[in-house]
């Protein structure tokens, strides 16, 4: 049986020990209170019997992220970005990419994933910024208290913070790639620079920025069937 984890920048889900395994949209759930994703935990109290059937754990917090281009690479083509992070239209965005979100760039669909990885973090955090003073300020008891379930079945509470994509470029990326690319002064296994490099560093860098605050950033990659909102979200906004 493996529990759910973070294992060098990759979300791991649960696996079974049994034949049956869980099927990725299984393991999505909602907050009944908050309207947020998450994934099932299956380690805490909360996941006894079915993750599903409770209000569920919230130390793996989800966003999901695509980008979509039209007329891909090309000098009239136009992206955008979707993110979704609940069920409720405060927690979904629709970005068209313009100049002041991506200058001088071309247009293409790996930047717009890219792109939609990068925002679609900082979407997570600045969420977790506003409960937290939402709840100091206004919180009711019940509100609160809602916010820590599980913790106590857990051994040590970490929060997580799980870029979900169905993307391969970004998601292998940013957990294969990248490490060699570092080691290598940034240059991949030709001795050249990685297309959409910038993108690439600017990720990096915002993860290592939650890490040094505590936070364990990973990215799941899942089929693109279990990301039909981020991606209808991209493509209304390109």
């Amino acid at each position: 049986m493996v529990y759910p984890s973070i294992i060098n920048r990759e979300f791991i889900p649960y696996k079974s020990d049994s034949l049956y395994q869980w099927a990725t949209r299984d393991q999505l759930v909602t907050c009944t209170h908050c309207a947020r994703y998450f994934a099932a935990c299956f380690a805490c109290p909360c996941s006894v019997n079915d993750p599903r059937l409770y209000n569920p754990c919230h130390n793996f917090k989800l966003v999901f992220t695509d980008g979509a281009c039209s007329n891909n690479g090309q000098p009239y083509a136009t992206s955008g970005i979707g993110i979704s992070m609940g069920t409720v239209s405060e927690y979904r965005w629709s970005i068209p990419i313009d100049e002041s979100i991506d200058r001088g760039k071309s247009r293409t669909s790996q930047r717009a994933e890219l792109l939609a990885a990068i925002y679609g973090l900082k979407k997570i955090n600045e969420a977790d910024i506003y409960e937290a003073e939402s709840i100091r300020k206004h919180g009711s008891p019940a509100y609160n208290s809602h916010l820590k379930v599980g913790v106590l079945g857990h051994a040590y509470y970490v929060p997580h913070y799980v870029v979900v994509t169905d993307s391969r470029y970004v998601a292998e990326g940013m957990t294969k790639w990248l490490p060699e690319w570092k080691k290598n002064s940034w240059k991949n296994s030709r001795g050249e620079e990685p297309t959409n490099i910038d993108l690439f560093a600017e990720l990096d860098n915002l993860v290592m920025r939650y890490e040094m605050m505590g936070y364990q950033v990973g990215f799941w990659k899942i089929g693109r069937e279990d990301n039909h909102e981020a991606d209808s979200l991209a493509k209304q906004a390109a």
